[in-house]
């Protein structure tokens, strides 16, 4: 039996990583949970409604300063209950100590992603090169403990476990396989479908931009992971390559308020006044947020020859489904309108073409909706063209639905 040790019991952990941890219940035992204090009602009352009986832990303001008395009702933790694997599902300004922690313990690992993030990494060369040595430590030590024993410390990158992905990264490897041609352009969209509020934008701190980060070290990870990885298919023997060319661009909250004005929410929404109190200090208080939208070019080169293009486009604020003017009160991972698109187009050569395809509707669909048709929670669809006039063997066109 696994014993877990959960470090975050938020929005998302009490999501994805909770129910799935009640369906291995006879393999896997959650046995500890540790959080801020602030949290301590809510997440009693929400193990209370989940009959779980972890034994909870919550860490004053002064523990999480200090890394020394944090690292130390770590230890306890792990003492007192024989904790062997740790689940990280923190704020990611909180990814790296906790990963090293855990690394220093011998303790398998599942971290959400981003492996690790950082105040002003969006404003600062500086502290993304840190951010980078973050990684860099991280791998180091892993690869240390590897030489000693084998221990699982796995990111949370969904899109490479599942089973639709998997159709097209055999299509990618068999049409490589056959003709040496690489992935010679691969385009991913991303849009998480929020309607972030002006005075949200400056005081949310789920998801934030207020810390000099934003869609990167969000969602938009996934895209950048997914796009790495199916191009990476690819670029091996003659066709490997040995630069990459990154331009980006992105647009900031700042940005955001001169697409839609602070007059404009309030002609959308009367008598809603209240709710925008900063008066003309919104774009000063939000000169050093993260970024919300994202535009990047990706080129992949082998001695001064492209082999591959890659373009990124992110979106925080798309298409959604919110019509109140307050978040108060509500789930703010899947309860405030938020409505993810999703799609990647994968083209090698003159031989094929791939498209991945998921697009919702709704937050979450009730029970007499089809899940898994266009809008609902879980279309996801494969479609697969093929040049059958070079190979009669192959098929023109395939398409392969995610309830396949």
């Amino acid at each position: 039996m696994r014993k877990v040790l959960l470090i975050g019991l938020g929005y998302h952990a009490r999501r994805i990583h909770v129910p799935i941890l009640k369906e291995l219940a006879e393999t896997v035992q959650l046995t500890a949970v540790l959080d801020i204090e602030q949290e301590k009602e809510l997440i009693s009352k929400y193990v209370s409604d989940q009959n779980l009986e972890p034994d909870l832990y919550f860490l004053s303001d002064q523990q999480r300063k200090d890394k020394k008395l944090c690292r130390k009702m770590l230890d306890e933790i792990v003492h007192k209950h024989g904790i062997d694997v740790v689940m990280i599902a923190t704020e990611p300004l909180s990814h790296f100590e906790y990963a090293m922690w855990a690394l220093d313990r011998k303790l398998h690992v599942l971290l959400d992603k981003p492996i690790s993030t950082a105040e002003k990494i969006a404003n600062s060369l500086k502290v993304a090169k840190r951010n980078l040595e973050e990684y860099e430590l991280i791998e180091k030590k892993y690869n240390d403990v590897l030489k000693e024993q084998n221990l699982v410390f796995t990111i949370l990158a969904q899109r490479r476990f599942h089973t639709a992905y998997d159709v097209a990264r055999d299509a990618v490897k068999e049409i490589f396989t056959q003709t040496n041609c690489p992935v010679t352009l691969m385009s991913s969209l991303h849009c998480d479908g929020q309607w972030r509020f002006p005075d949200e934008i400056i005081e949310q701190d789920y998801h934030p931009y207020n810390s000099g980060y934003g869609k990167l070290s969000h969602s938009g990870y996934h895209s950048v992971d997914v796009l790495c990885e199916f191009t990476n298919l690819t670029h091996k023997g003659d066709k490997s390559v040995d630069s990459v060319e990154i331009y980006g661009q992105s647009s900031r909250p700042a940005d955001f308020l001169a697409q839609l004005s602070i007059e404009d929410h309030k002609r959308l929404f009367k008598d809603s006044d209240k709710y925008f109190k900063y008066g003309n200090e919104y774009k000063s208080l939000m000169r050093s947020f993260g970024e919300v939208d994202v535009a990047g070019n990706i080129t992949f080169k082998r001695d001064g020859q492209v082999i591959t293009l890659g373009t990124l486009n992110l979106a925080h604020t798309g298409y959604g489904q919110r019509n109140w003017v307050s978040a108060e009160g509500r789930d703010l991972y899947k309860g405030n309108g938020r409505v993810r698109q999703e799609q990647h187009v994968i083209e090698q050569g003159p031989f094929q073409s791939v498209f991945i395809n998921s697009y919702q509707s709704k937050e979450i669909l009730d029970d007499k909706s089809d899940h898994f048709d266009i809008g609902g929670e879980r279309h996801l669809e494969i479609i697969i063209f093929r040049n059958n006039k070079l190979f009669p063997e192959w098929k023109p066109v395939e398409i392969v639905n995610v309830r396949d």
